[in-house]
């Protein structure tokens, strides 16, 4: 079934856009909060932008404010998203052709039955599709589950991606592997941005340790059985170990086993998933953030975690190869001798120079993930694609011909 919500958006704006993600459930890692927000940032300047999104009953999911029009597709209780596809193609149809200007259609993820309904829909009716990967690209999500995907990308997803109209990417990484992948249509190469709160939460800790902060989904993507042998082999005095966020597959027990066999259980602990304001806290509460991940597109909590003043640690699988030459962190090889390497650097600061380098890490951090900045540029990128045979040429230096 189809349900609509809203429909309140900025009339007669320079350009229309339906935003189509799989879901934005909470419990669905970065990407859940990101597009929902970049909707809000378009339409606060002046884009008329339309989200469609599948909606699980019982399960709460990350909207835009009330500026922006949601439609959802309800997945089945029996069959999730397989039988998405046709409520997802006449949806976004009845959009498109209802839409009040010139309409683009923006995809977010591959591979699930709403991507592949909006790639069909787009060649029939001859729609500009910008396709996000967000991800799903990369060397690593393309071994995991090899076997299916090596069919996926023979059957559909290779010809799907070949004939978006563009695409963009969150870093120069992603737009690497697009290429990688034989894709030759234009990039644009715009981060995903961060909405702090108006004011920055007190830290609310008093136990006289510091604190290492990992806040993501629990899965083995994201590198936690190097993370723990790593701080095993590093054992630094005063320093605590938080692991927060949502448990995926039941992966939390395997980490869990091996924190038990390592002699851990004292110094690394879980948190269960966090609202938006409890986020916030908890980076309040750290010293250093850290996310020894195998791959990113882009790593939304890195960024939030800079603007919160945290040095980070993260790894060469995401695209943050940076942060040491900018004096912000550590990006290392994605092992155990990496992360060792870079933990003990970290907890070997004293509290001085830690001080020093939250300070610069803040100030360096703030102005360079704004929500209304980034829409912009995103607005830029729809305005060039829909008068491209007019303008050729790329008038931003953020997009890759």
């Amino acid at each position: 079934m189809i349900y609509e919500q809203r429909d309140d958006a900025p009339t007669k704006p320079h350009v229309s856009v339906i935003k189509v993600i799989a879901s934005t459930r909470i419990d669905h890692g970065g990407t859940s909060r990101s597009v929902p927000a970049l909707c809000t940032a378009l339409s606060n300047c002046g884009v008329h932008v339309q989200l469609v999104t599948g909606r699980t009953r019982g399960v709460q999911s990350i909207l835009p404010d009330n500026s922006v029009p949601v439609h959802f597709v309800e997945e089945s209780a029996y069959f999730g998203r397989l039988l998405n596809a046709g409520p997802f193609s006449q949806l976004i149809t009845s959009l498109h052709a209802r839409a009040p200007s010139p309409c683009l259609v923006h995809d977010h993820g591959i591979w699930l039955p709403s991507n592949r309904a909006v790639a069909r829909s787009a060649k029939k009716k001859d729609w500009i599709r910008v396709v996000s990967p967000r991800g799903m690209v990369s060397e690593w999500a393309l071994e995991h589950g090899s076997r299916k995907k090596r069919i996926a990308w023979s059957l559909y997803q290779k010809r799907h991606l070949e004939s978006a109209t563009a695409f963009h990417a969150t870093s120069e990484l992603e737009a690497d592997e697009l290429r990688r992948l034989g894709m030759r249509q234009p990039i644009a190469v715009i981060p995903n941005g961060v909405q702090p709160p108006a004011s920055k939460p007190n830290r609310d800790r008093r136990d006289g340790k510091n604190r290492m902060l990992f806040l993501s989904r629990i899965h083995p993507k994201k590198g936690l059985l190097n993370l723990i042998s790593a701080w095993q082999q590093v054992n630094p005095q005063d320093w605590e170990l938080l692991l927060v966020g949502p448990d995926e597959a039941g992966y939390r027990g395997e980490v869990e086993r091996q924190i038990t066999a390592l002699g851990l259980s004292s110094e690394i602990s879980f948190h269960p998933e966090v609202n938006e304001l409890e986020k916030w806290q908890q980076y309040a509460n750290a010293d250093i953030f850290i996310l020894p991940s195998f791959s990113e597109n882009f790593g939304i909590v890195v960024a939030e975690a800079l603007v919160s003043g945290l040095p980070v640690i993260t790894t060469t699988g995401t695209p943050w190869s940076t942060l040491a030459h900018d004096e912000v962190g550590w990006c290392v090889e994605p092992t155990v001798e990496g992360l060792s390497d870079a933990i003990q650097k970290a907890c070997s600061l004293n509290e001085k120079a830690r001080l020093e380098m939250s300070q610069h890490t803040a100030q360096w951090a703030a102005n360079r993930f704004e929500w209304p900045a980034i829409a912009e540029q995103m607005s830029r990128f729809y305005q060039w694609l829909i008068s491209r045979r007019a303008q050729p040429e790329s008038p931003c230096d953020f997009i890759r011909l």
